[in-house]
């Protein structure tokens, strides 16, 4: 997976989402991000500010040409959840 982010929404103070390239094998969509926590906090070290959060959204396999298991009952869906903590430059 090379995911990409190319729209960050907030509502303040908080990111209520993410929206973001994923390409799956060779497969490539667009899918957002629900952001489930996020915060900013100055890092005493690096005298710059950090941003992290933690991320949640659904994918359906099948649609990325992942269907294996498909025909023994393995779900297509995956729930991922996905943290990301950025330095600002």
């Amino acid at each position: 997976a090379k995911p990409r982010s190319s729209v960050l929404r907030t509502r303040r103070p908080r990111l209520t989402f993410a929206r973001m390239g994923l390409r799956l094998g060779s497969k490539a969509s667009s899918v957002t991000l629900k952001s489930v926590s996020f915060n900013c906090y100055d890092h005493p070290t690096l005298k710059r500010q950090v941003c992290g959060g933690d991320f949640e959204t659904t994918i359906v396999r099948s649609q990325c040409g992942m269907d294996f298991g498909l025909q023994y009952g393995l779900p297509d869906s995956v729930h991922l959840l996905v943290q990301i903590e950025a330095v600002k430059q």
